[in-house]
């Protein structure tokens, strides 16, 4: 079964092995925009070793904007500069013959303002227990997150859909929601 062809939308997998989504925090920090992270080398070397003949793989999580942002070292698909660092990374996946999909996310509650400059935003004011911590960075208390407001809801959504179209625009073939921790 694993070696069988599997159609997704318009895309047609030679086999159903798929390299899953696998958030590293090894983007470099953006010297041009402010709590971001750019794709860079390492990452290109880490998704070309991964990419099969018409196998897929998912990126690691992408967030959709600041505001939605984790963790340090993540790159998101936002900014004209990810944009730029991701297309050499997608070139070199299709080069090989793989199929890319984007992972995009929001990482609501869990996440801390040290991060993203303002209050994180979640479907409640309620926080997450325990603290946000990071490889070499002293653990945080989780913060009450800011409960949503169908604005807040809208422009989320708005950030979806423009990091769709900028994965699109990027050269990935598809797109997975993050929809899960916190």
């Amino acid at each position: 079964m694993p070696w069988t062809p599997l159609q997704i939308g318009d895309v047609t997998l030679a086999h159903r092995v798929v390299l899953a989504p696998l958030t590293r925090g090894r983007a470099t920090i953006s010297t041009i925009h402010s709590r971001t992270s750019v794709p860079n080398d390492l990452m290109k070397v880490y998704y070309t070793e991964r990419a099969t003949p018409g196998g897929l793989l998912i990126s690691e999580a992408t967030p959709v904007s600041v505001r939605a942002s984790g963790f340090p070292g993540v790159p998101g698909t936002f900014t004209e500069e990810q944009q730029e660092a991701w297309r050499p990374i997608v070139g070199g996946v299709h080069a090989k013959g793989s199929v890319f999909f984007a992972q995009l996310w929001h990482q609501g509650r869990n996440t801390h303002s040290s991060v993203i400059g303002q209050q994180p935003e979640s479907a409640s004011a309620v926080p997450m227990d325990g603290s946000v911590m990071w490889s070499g960075v002293e653990p945080l208390p989780f913060e009450a997150p800011k409960a949503m407001s169908k604005e807040d809801i809208a422009a989320t959504q708005r950030d979806f859909v423009n990091a769709a179209r900028n994965a699109r625009e990027i050269g990935f073939d598809g797109v997975e929601i993050h929809a899960g921790n916190g």
